[in-house]
């Protein structure tokens, strides 16, 4: 699954718990006793998933941005070995014109 993805699915399913937090409180304020009891720890359980689901979807996307920076800087690694290798290819080809040039 692609990070655009999860963060859709994640994005959806903390909408989806906003309703239900929307909905068990306004049952809430029309409740009492053994009910109300019930629905307030309804409430604090989706809190706690909303919560935990925020830092997944963070947790995610650091990930991410660390996979990403680590791929550019292998990416620069490689292309700073290629120019070096270059380079010395380069000059080995000049010393050995200069060699048979000179002989």
């Amino acid at each position: 699954m692609d990070i655009n993805q999860l963060t859709t699915t994640i994005n959806t399913k903390h909408l989806q718990l906003e309703q239900q937090i929307s909905y068990l409180q306004q049952q809430l304020a029309q409740a009492n006793g053994e009910e109300a009891y019930k629905l307030e720890s309804d409430l604090k359980a989706l809190a706690q998933v909303q919560h935990k689901l925020t830092k997944s979807r963070d947790l995610a996307l650091r990930a991410h941005e660390l996979q990403t920076n680590q791929a550019g800087k292998n990416h620069h690694k490689k292309r700073m070995l290629g120019i070096g290798l270059c380079v010395f290819s380069g000059l080995g080809l000049l010393a050995l014109l200069i060699i048979v040039l000179t002989l």
